[in-house]
């Protein structure tokens, strides 16, 4: 304890001084007891500080939470980029202010670095720009000065001008308002990290000019505290997260075709994921399901979700899961006591792992899962992937560096990518986990016309009728009236003497092929330089360097090359040519629909999430629709291999075909998917049609590795460094009165 170290220090100071005597002493300890109050008192007044530049929420007068830090959805990128400037004592943002690092170690997380962080520092000797903490007065959420004294809460905490007053006050003074006759201190702000090119900005701030005072009659002790550099500083951040950080992330908890349903209508029941599992809604378990979660299990418990983004990125939540149909559901209590009690249900009706840090086992090492997840939207346009296609920025305007990508128009849909060497031919050798690559080596981008090709296949039996008390009798259901009547197959068959149909359901069987030769073929080198094949030579394209990023209204056939053996059974990556160079970063948007064909590889394999692995590959693939399905289409072959995250903005990632034929074994994925709705792969159950999920996440993403011009979320969110350091966290020294000056 400070105090008695305190009292100790005065003791054999005062057992030196003779001249001192019983009353002096006992003076001296009463200060300096005095002064070990007021050190209290500042850690305190820092902990309200720390509380009101944190991501938790406050009541407003209807009793429902709202943010502390409230960032209003039109918020710009521009706006933090100058709400940071300003913090650091710039009137502009001006990046070449902003000084650049290889890695900036306060930002690591224990995963995550960040080699593209920037920074500015304020000058702590010149604080007089007047809009300078600008961001503190704008989005701080009024309400929680209120949980301050009366005379330290801004004079008028609904004026804007005088919220910037507390905060110059605050930052700027060491006998602030906060402060007392005997303690003084002041915030002071660090630095801002921009996280570049991610949305991304950490605001840090620390404690300063810190000292306490305790008087008794003629004694007086001096205690002075500074910020412990390793625990003592705070930050928090504004960022719009990125959506590519779980294995599966869903906005619906159901299919699209089931978007009437009120409850979720997708299963877990023996699945496998490897990484964290997200969906806005409630999860759905077989009664006795053994699903493993190796990570994290979210759920946000909307109960109100529109087909789209809520304007205003919110949603009625309850905490609940559904089990074998059943709902749980848990309304009262703290958010921990909500989550243990559906945990229980989990319990006690399903053999579920949540096994998040991936050791094999659930103990209490593991993450319980979250019942309780705040609302996470997707993105409502594409607009940023089209402008970067044709080579501009969000505005509109011409990119700085010069780069383009690649434009699809609506008759050509079609898209085939590969790694190859400089005749045109794709890889064709595997050894010690990646794809051997020519010297050079290219990646190639060719663009086709498409063809639709339909045959109808037979599917599964299905009731024709159903029974009409009206009527008295069954009556052809909308499904058998509505089917080619080429394909119709009736059975008589009888229900208490009553005869019905039941017929069987023949499916269309629709593929988009590539007609003729390729409209345009590409290639891009190691550096960007990209070249337009003319008349069978490579000529520079005219549209100068790659930025990764191609765009059409729809990619009706996108496909990689084809299997080394043409076996489409097999099981192994090295049957499994690669899509992506490795070397290569690409986007592949499109408003509408997206067909896939075959194994998307990488050059260089990534890392599943837990595998023990040391390469660190830099290519990725993204794979985007805005409004439309990304399908894996019938003729896909069988185990499917997939490197890449998925975003289904407004639709769903699924299967054409899922229900019906043999099952076609698994869609082995390494990246991970984003969708609305949660698209059908297959059927629950061994040997049924479909494939199955194998997903790993790929660990680069949390790494800060993203596609180039990737969406991001379009809602704001706030993360602070609760778990790392506290304001109140500081080291004490004893002073002298020279220390205190008001």
């Amino acid at each position: 304890m400070l105090l008695l170290a305190g009292i100790l220090a005065a003791t054999v100071q005062l057992s030196l001084g003779s001249r001192q005597n019983t009353a002096d002493q006992a003076a001296t300890l009463r200060a300096q007891y005095t002064a070990e109050s007021n050190v209290s008192l500042i850690r305190s007044k820092l902990s309200d500080l720390q509380t009101i530049l944190s991501k938790g929420t406050v009541k407003n007068s209807s009793g429902l939470d709202e943010d502390i830090i409230k960032v209003p959805a039109s918020t710009k990128i521009d706006q933090l980029r100058l709400y940071g400037a300003l913090f650091c004592g710039l009137s502009t943002y001006n990046a070449t202010q902003w000084t650049s690092g290889a890695d900036f170690s306060p930002l690591k997380d224990g995963v995550t670095v960040y080699p593209n962080a920037r920074k500015c520092e304020p000058s702590q000797s010149i604080l007089t720009l007047n809009n300078q903490f600008q961001i503190l007065a704008d989005l701080i959420n009024p309400l929680i000065y209120n949980q301050l004294p009366r005379a330290e809460q801004p004079q008028d905490v609904t004026s804007s001008d005088s919220r910037l007053s507390f905060w110059n006050d605050i930052m700027r003074s060491k006998s602030n308002r906060m402060t007392t006759a005997n303690t003084t201190f002041r915030l002071r702000p660090l630095r801002v990290v921009e996280l570049f090119p991610d949305a991304r900005f950490r605001f840090y701030v620390a404690v300063d000019s810190t000292a306490a005072r305790g008087n008794d009659a003629s004694s007086t002790r001096v205690l002075s505290a500074r910020s412990n550099a390793g625990s003592g500083i705070w930050w928090f951040e504004i960022s719009l997260p990125s959506l590519d950080q779980d294995v599966l992330r869903t906005m619906h908890h159901r299919s699209y075709a089931n978007k009437n349903s009120t409850a979720p209508s997708i299963n877990f029941d023996r699945q496998v994921f490897e990484g964290s599992v997200f969906t806005n809604e409630k999860f759905l378990f077989t009664k006795d399901a053994q699903a493993q979660f190796k990570g994290e299990v979210m759920s946000a418990g909307c109960t109100n979700l529109p087909e789209i983004v809520p304007a205003d990125f919110n949603c009625s939540k309850e905490a609940g899961v559904y089990i074998g149909g059943d709902a749980y559901t848990a309304t009262s209590g703290t958010d921990s006591q909500k989550n243990a009690a559906l945990l229980k249900s989990m319990r006690d009706n399903t053999k579920v792992v949540f096994d998040s840090n991936g050791d094999g086992k659930e103990d209490n090492t593991d993450v319980a899962p979250d019942f309780t997840a705040g609302f996470s939207p997707l993105p409502n346009n594409a607009n940023n992937q089209q402008n970067a296609a044709a080579g501009k920025d969000s505005n509109g305007i011409l990119l700085a560096d010069g780069t383009t990508g690649i434009t699809l128009d609506d008759a050509t849909s079609g898209l085939e990518m590969f790694a190859g060497d400089s005749s045109g031919s794709a890889l064709n050798k595997y050894e010690n986990g990646k794809w051997q690559e020519t010297t050079p080596v290219y990646q190639y981008i060719k663009i086709y016309n498409t063809s639709d090709a339909c045959t109808w296949d037979t599917g599964y039996w299905a009731y024709a009728d159903t029974y009409s008390n009206s009527l008295n009798r069954f009556v052809a259901s909308d499904s058998y009236n509505n089917a080619p009547s080429i394909n119709k197959r009736r059975i008589i068959e009888y229900y208490s003497n009553i005869p019905y149909y039941r017929y069987q359901i023949n499916q269309q069987k629709c593929i988009s092929n590539f007609k003729g030769n390729p409209v345009k073929e590409y290639r891009v080198d190691k550096d960007g330089n990209m070249y337009l094949k003319t008349a069978g030579a490579w000529p520079p394209a005219p549209s100068g360097k790659f930025n990764g990023v191609i765009y059409g209204s729809q990619i009706k056939r996108l496909a990689g090359p084809t299997r080394v053996s043409g076996n489409l059974t097999g099981t192994t990556i090295d049957e499994a040519p690669p899509a992506l160079a490795s070397f290569s970063k690409i986007t592949l948007a499109a408003q509408g629909n997206i067909n896939i064909d075959t194994d998307l590889t990488m050059s260089d394999t990534p890392c599943k999430l837990l595998e023990t692995c040391s390469k660190n590959p830099t290519n990725i693939l993204g794979i985007y629709s805005q409004s439309g399905e990304i399908s894996i289409q019938k003729d896909a072959p069988n185990n499917l291999n997939i490197h890449a995250t998925i975003l289904a903005s407004e639709r769903e990632i699924n299967v054409d075909g899922y229900n019906w034929g043999a099952s076609r074994g698994d869609v082995n994925l390494i990246g991970g998917l984003t969708e609305n709705w949660y698209g059908a792969f297959g059927i629950v159950g061994d040997s049924s049609p479909g494939y199955g999920r194998n997903f790993s996440y790929d660990r680069r993403l949390k790494q800060g590795l993203h596609p180039p011009y990737w969406p991001v979320s379009p809602k704001w969110a706030i993360e602070d460094s609760t778990s790392e350091s506290s304001l109140s966290t500081l080291i004490t020294t004893q002073g002298t009165t020279k220390d205190f000056t008001k």
